[in-house]
């Protein structure tokens, strides 16, 4: 991955070079310069950049893992509900057949 960037980065910079050689030694040759220096700063910060841009992606990991962690409490809740409920409904027909005798 390193590398591959490297090579990127070497690519673009012998472009930019190749680009100012052949632009006519004019007025424009400032500007060209300078478009092609804001290019090649871009392309040396780029990984620092595309990590900026994952900043989403990790805060979406981190909410999804506490809406799982949430929805784990409340499957944990539910069954702790529903065994009451049967605890309830047993006590119940306990009761109900203690009567019936």
């Amino acid at each position: 991955m390193i590398l591959d960037y490297v090579k990127g980065f070497l690519t673009l910079f012998l472009l930019v070079k190749v680009l100012l050689y052949f632009v006519p030694k004019n007025v424009f040759e400032k500007y060209i310069a300078f478009f092609s220096g804001v290019i090649l700063v871009i392309g040396l910060l780029y990984p620092l950049l595309q990590g900026l841009g994952q900043e989403d992606k990790i805060l979406d990991r981190l909410q999804y893992e506490q809406w799982e962690e949430k929805l784990l409490e409340i499957e944990q809740d539910a069954a702790t509900l529903k065994k009451a409920g049967e605890d309830v409904l047993a006590d119940y027909y306990r009761e109900a057949g203690d009567v019936s005798e």
